[in-house]
C-alpha cells in the first residue's frame, strides 16, 4: 500500500519497456534496475532463520558495509520511482506515436492536440486511483490536564509512538517538555527513560528535578501493559512530590531544587 506506485504508472512503464523509444540495452537496464530497487525497498523481515533473507535488503544490511543505516530502503525506493518515471515517459511516447499514426496527416489540428489531451487523460487516471475510502489518521485531542501542568513537563509512558503524540500536543502553548522522538534517541534521554521506569522513587525524582522538570503527567490509558502501569498507585511518602488526578491523567508535581 505504501510502496505501490500506481496502476497507471506501472502500465505506462511496461509499455515503455516493451516499446522502441529507448535503445534496447537502456530499456533492459532500466527495467532490471526498477525491479531490483523495488525488491530492496521492501526492507527487512524481523524474523529468525533463513526466512529473514527472503527480502534481499537483509543481505546488504548484514554483510555490506554502510547499508545498516536508518531508512535506507525508503531512499532506495526513490530510485524505483525515478526508473518508473523514465519508462513511463517512454510509454507515453509510444502511445502518442500510435495515435498519430492512426490520425494521419490529413487531421493536423487533431494531431497537434494529441499530446495535451493524452497528458490530461493520464493525469486524470492517476488522480482517479487516489479516490476511495482511504484511512485517515486522527490525532488524540490534547488532554485538559496538560493545561493544568506547570512546565517543563515529562510525559509517561515514554516511548517512540507516545513521545510523537506528546510532541504534537506541545504545539498548544509550546510548553517545555522532555519527551521527543526522532531517528535516534540521545543517550541522555535513553538513560532517563530507564531511570523513570521506577518512578516515583528517590532516584527517578532526583533525576527529573535535576533536569528542571516540574510536572510528570501519567496517561493511565496509555500506560496499561507498560512499565508505568502501576505508577498511579506507587507510594510518594517522603518524596518532594504532590499527586493530583485530572480525568484520565495523573499529575505529579515536583518541588524545584533550591538552586533553581
Amino acid at each position: 500500500m505504501s510502496l505501490f506506485p500506481g496502476l497507471t504508472i506501472s502500465l505506462l512503464a511496461l509499455v515503455g519497456a516493451l516499446g522502441g523509444v529507448y535503445a534496447r540495452r537502456l530499456r533492459i537496464g532500466l527495467a532490471a534496475g526498477v525491479v531490483l530497487c523495488a525488491l530492496l525497498s521492501l526492507g527487512v523481515r524481523d524474523v529468525e532463520g533463513l526466512e529473514r533473507y527472503l527480502t534481499p535488503f537483509r543481505l546488504l544490511h548484514d554483510f555490506a558495509p554502510g547499508w545498516d543505516a536508518v531508512r535506507a530502503p525508503g531512499r532506495i525506493n526513490t530510485l524505483t520511482s525515478l526508473g518508473l518515471a523514465l519508462l513511463a515517459g517512454a510509454g507515453l511516447c509510444v502511445i502518442l506515436r500510435r495515435l498519430r499514426a492512426r490520425v494521419g496527416a490529413s487531421q493536423r489540428r487533431l494531431a497537434r492536440t494529441l499530446p495535451a489531451t493524452t497528458g490530461a487523460v493520464l493525469v486524470a487516471a492517476v488522480l482517479a486511483e487516489g479516490l476511495g475510502p482511504l484511512a485517515h489518521p486522527t490525532v488524540p485531542p490534547v488532554p485538559a490536564a496538560q493545561r493544568l501542568a506547570t512546565p517543563p513537563l515529562f510525559h509517561l509512558p515514554a516511548g517512540f509512538v507516545d513521545d510523537s503524540t506528546y510532541s504534537y500536543w506541545s504545539i498548544e502553548g509550546f510548553p517545555e517538555i522532555v519527551n521527543g522522538a526522532g531517528g535516534f534517541d540521545p543517550d541522555a534521554y535513553d538513560r532517563l527513560r530507564k531511570t523513570a521506569v521506577s518512578f516515583p522513587d528517590a532516584e527517578s525524582v532526583a533525576a527529573l528535578r535535576t533536569l528542571g522538570v516540574r510536572t510528570v503527567l501519567l496517561h493511565s490509558a496509555r500506560a496499561e501493559g507498560t512499565f508505568w502501569e502501576e505508577v498511579a498507585r506507587r507510594p510518594i511518602a517522603g518524596l518532594p512530590v504532590e499527586r493530583e488526578e485530572a480525568g484520565d491523567v495523573v499529575l505529579f508535581r515536583l518541588e524545584p531544587l533550591p538552586s533553581s
